[in-house]
């Protein structure tokens, strides 16, 4: 099942009050500045299921929770995750460009 427990609303204050979202604000920041990052031209992302699952459970935690969801929106920790996405997708792009001109 993707609840957090049978209680996801308790789960969600918790995890808001126990700095749950600062915590996975500094893993992103650890992917994006890792020596495997995307913008190093590293293999796409190097840690798919670390970064996919760093987003799960954003969207758990957030999921019909306002107060959880508004804390995201107006503390930018979202921004970690748009920052590291952009830098995947210029790689990819960048990837596809020399594929075709290769081609």
């Amino acid at each position: 099942s993707s609840d957090l427990s049978a209680s996801p609303e308790g789960d969600q204050i918790s995890f808001r009050n126990c700095a749950g979202f600062p915590t996975l604000a500094r893993a992103l920041l650890l992917l994006e500045t890792s020596p495997t990052a995307p913008s190093s031209r590293s293999p796409l992302i190097a840690h798919k299921k670390t970064f996919s699952s760093l987003c799960l459970v954003l969207t758990l935690a957030c999921r019909q929770s306002s107060p959880n969801s508004l804390y995201v929106f107006l503390t930018n920790k979202i921004g970690a995750v748009v920052e590291l996405l952009a830098s995947t997708l210029d790689v990819v792009a960048q990837n596809s460009d020399g594929e075709s001109a290769n081609a």
